[in-house]
């Protein structure tokens, strides 16, 4: 099955208006949808429809993206990004028609305890435990926090993540830039989240845990935002 990822605002000074983000995101699912014939002596590119849609940083419940997800076959679960009260909104999106299940949702909202008072927004993971072909995994999206304790509320996330065994996909912006890891002895955003494996590009990443794989990793050039879609295809091993 296919999981696409994308923060769909990021930074206000290049991100695009709300009918051009609904445009971006109706041409990346069509592309995995439709599929492409290939020309003399290419290999034709078959169908893989998006199963999984998760999307950071989007409008509230009537927003457009996520009325878009619903008219074209999606089922879709809100949730408030955090405690700053912006509006800004997590939604995952399911086919269940293509026989995904949701079982149970999951946030995080009062369960994270950090050591100093806010000094910036704090933002919590939104999660969907769901069945497919008879196997459970959790989907948890997340916008990272910024400002200072920003690796503290990853690892916060991380250290929540304490059953090895469950099959877990992780997919949205960690908001990391590589100096910042490296001042704190991190070499990449995967170190926080150990036994994950999965793809990335400059803040953004998909991660996978348990009898899951993460392959085909594919980032998107459609986005004239500051954060590119990515997707993945995630297989049962």
């Amino acid at each position: 099955m296919r999981i696409l990822s994308w923060n769909v605002c990021g930074d206000l000074g290049t991100a695009p208006r709300t009918a051009e983000k609904v445009d971006e995101l109706r041409a990346i699912l069509n592309y995995w949808e439709e599929g492409e014939e290939g020309e003399e002596g290419e290999e034709e590119r078959e169908s893989d429809p998006v199963e999984i849609v998760c999307l950071q940083e989007t409008a509230g419940r009537n927003g457009q993206l996520n009325q878009y997800l619903n008219d074209v076959g999606y089922t879709t679960y809100l949730e408030p990004e955090g405690d700053t009260g912006n509006g800004r909104t997590y939604v995952i999106g399911v086919r269940e028609d293509l026989g995904i299940e949701p079982v149970e949702t999951y946030d995080f909202h009062q369960s994270f305890k950090f050591e100093e008072i806010a000094t910036s927004p704090t933002r919590v993971p939104y999660g969907i435990k769901l069945r497919k072909d008879g196997i459970e995994f959790y989907v948890y999206t997340l916008h990272a926090t910024l400002g200072g304790r920003r690796i503290e509320a990853l690892e916060l996330f991380s250290n929540s993540l304490n059953n090895s065994e469950d099959n877990i996909v992780i997919a949205g912006d960690l908001n990391c830039e590589a100096e910042e890891l490296e001042e704190d002895g991190i070499s990449d955003c995967i170190e926080l989240f150990p036994d994950f494996d999965g793809c990335r590009n400059h803040l953004d990443y998909i991660f996978v845990r348990g009898n899951l794989g993460c392959v085909n990793g594919m980032n998107s050039d459609f986005s004239n935002s500051d954060h590119h879609p990515i997707s993945a295809q995630i297989v049962f091993k």
